[in-house]
């Protein structure tokens, strides 16, 4: 199993906040990965994922989001974040929230409901899970994108988009696309580092490097370790 495979050292280190790093609020590891990429502004591997959470905790949100990647944790941390910011406190979260999937669902339904006003609260959350599955009325996501409604907070993930399509297009010139790659080497032990640091502790970069070489890149694993 992962946990036999870690090195003694490295294991008793991370089991020490692993258990609960995905259960704590997604906002709180903003400050800690900025720190972080402080020290090391040449490595852009969590740029836009540390834009998405400075965003959210300033309550500066944009009105759209287009999270590209295909690592499923980085977004979810991301949707988290900015569910959390937009209906989180106040409101009545279950007339001012929609969650669609792109095979089931059309862009007209998804702009009209990002269109709908929100109900004793300041903003809508609507979330689009796998837009890039969408075929229906793409065009009509299209022409919200770029005359989006203010109090709403759209947020739509994909695996991949196709730059040469008027979605994509509009999506990149309004500066709605955010790409959340997958961590490798360097960019897992900042994650890593910026994790521990968040709860307290310190990871050094030799039992970081027997971490990620015991787990590999796949963040998925290291949650299950």
């Amino acid at each position: 199993s992962a946990r036999t495979s870690i090195p003694t050292a490295a294991w008793s280190l991370w089991s020490r906040f692993v258990d609960r790093k995905w259960a704590e609020p997604a906002l709180k590891w903003s400050a800690s990965a900025s720190n972080t990429a402080a020290k090391s502004p040449s490595r852009p591997y969590l740029a836009d994922l540390r834009t998405i959470l400075a965003a959210a905790e300033s309550g500066k949100l944009q009105p759209v989001y287009a999270l590209v990647g295909s690592e499923a944790l980085l977004n979810d941390r991301a949707v988290t974040a900015l569910r959390q910011a937009t209906i989180g406190e106040g409101g009545i979260p279950g007339f001012n929230e929609d969650v669609f999937h792109g095979r089931e669902t059309n862009g007209a339904s998804v702009a009209a409901a990002a269109s709908t006003l929100p109900m004793m609260s300041d903003l809508r959350f609507v979330l689009v899970r796998h837009v890039d599955a969408m075929k229906s009325s793409v065009d009509a996501l299209t022409a919200y994108v770029t005359e989006p409604n203010p109090s709403t907070c759209l947020v739509m993930t994909a695996t991949k988009l196709n730059g040469s399509t008027k979605f994509a297009k509009a999506l990149k010139k309004k500066g709605f696309r955010h790409d959340i790659k997958p961590l490798k080497g360097a960019g897992l032990l900042e994650f890593a580092s910026g994790e521990a640091k968040r709860r307290g502790h310190t990871l050094g970069r030799d039992a970081g490097h027997a971490l990620v070489d015991a787990v590999g890149d796949d963040l998925a694993a290291l949650n299950d370790a």
